[in-house]
């Protein structure tokens, strides 16, 4: 079985050494240093080995999973830790999250997830062979937890992974509206790269960091649409996201509508966790109509300068 999941993982593997792995360790290691890159894999590995990723961990079931689960580990110690069996698959799973902290790949939390089925087995069994007055709370909390995950999940809601929960279908058809609406001719600016895709395959005209273009501007004539589509910052330098955020010129454009989709409730909180502020929503598209004959910068070429 174990050589039947090597081989089925391989192609995986090779996309993972060959192509995630260079990118990772260029954007997020070489971009903070080792240590900090490390002690931050720590709580992102913990936090999907314990609660899982369709569930966002400051929250108040996670938070009261956490607490109810350490008081369990605390009262079944003697026993879990005198069983072979559990011993076994805790050896597996801690040498995995040190693999994963070392290594960086931790970095994120969702990284960890093929070990999730593991912790899983050992949580229930601590958790089952704590003390009674425990026990009952902490499995109670669990079925919960993992009935929150299954909505959050199929729902696209409240989960670990922002773009997860990003509504893009929602966006297109807002998009595919306003362009149909426009009197001139419509462009979409954005810095999201499933964004960027999904317009370029529908035939739209789009700038975007990840869309290369010959052009440094945009030339818009009057009447002519740019939509601008705001969302999280993710890897985008601080400095061009501040750009991109800001509004389009009033002289030369104005400003005709503003859709906002997919209210993000925990946005406060990663603004706490990431000191950073995060949009309330998961996408904003501003509308705006050329005034008059006007240049708008081409993103691709933007950030390259950057």
């Amino acid at each position: 079985m174990i050589l039947a999941g090597v081989v089925a993982c391989l192609p995986q593997i090779y996309v993972l050494l060959t192509v995630h792995l260079p990118v990772h360790q260029g954007n997020l290691m070489g971009s903070a240093p080792y240590l900090y890159s490390l002690l931050y894999s720590i709580p992102q590995s913990i936090s999907t080995l314990t609660i899982g990723d369709a569930v966002f961990p400051i929250d108040y079931v996670p938070c009261l999973f956490l607490l109810l689960l350490a008081i369990a580990f605390l009262f079944s110690a003697r026993r879990i830790f005198s069983d072979a069996n559990f011993l076994m698959l805790f050896g597996g799973a801690f040498l995995g999250f040190i693999l994963l902290v070392v290594t960086g790949i931790g970095f994120e939390g969702r990284n960890a997830a093929f070990l999730y089925p593991i912790t899983l087995t050992l949580m229930v069994l601590a958790i089952s062979r704590s003390a009674y007055w425990i026990r009952m709370p902490a499995m109670t909390v669990l079925v919960l937890l993992q009935m929150i995950s299954v909505f959050d999940f199929v729902l696209h809601r409240d989960t670990a992974k922002g773009s997860f929960n990003t509504p893009f279908a929602q966006a297109m058809s807002e998009i595919s509206t306003l362009s149909r609406t426009c009197p001139g001719s419509p462009y979409v600016l954005t810095h999201d790269p499933v964004l960027a895709y999904l317009v370029e395959e529908v035939g739209g005209r789009v700038s975007s960091p990840y869309v290369p273009s010959d052009a440094t501007d945009l030339s818009l004539r009057e009447k002519d649409c740019v939509l601008v589509v705001h969302t999280s910052r993710g890897v985008l330098p601080p400095k061009l996201y501040a750009r991109f955020m800001s509004p389009l010129s009033p002289e030369d454009y104005r400003e005709t509508q503003t859709v906002h989709l997919g209210y993000d409730r925990f946005h406060t909180r990663k603004a706490w966790i990431g000191n950073e502020t995060f949009p309330g929503y998961y996408i904003t598209i501003v509308a705006y109509e050329a005034l008059h004959r006007a240049a708008a910068p081409d993103w691709y070429h933007l950030s390259a300068e950057e």
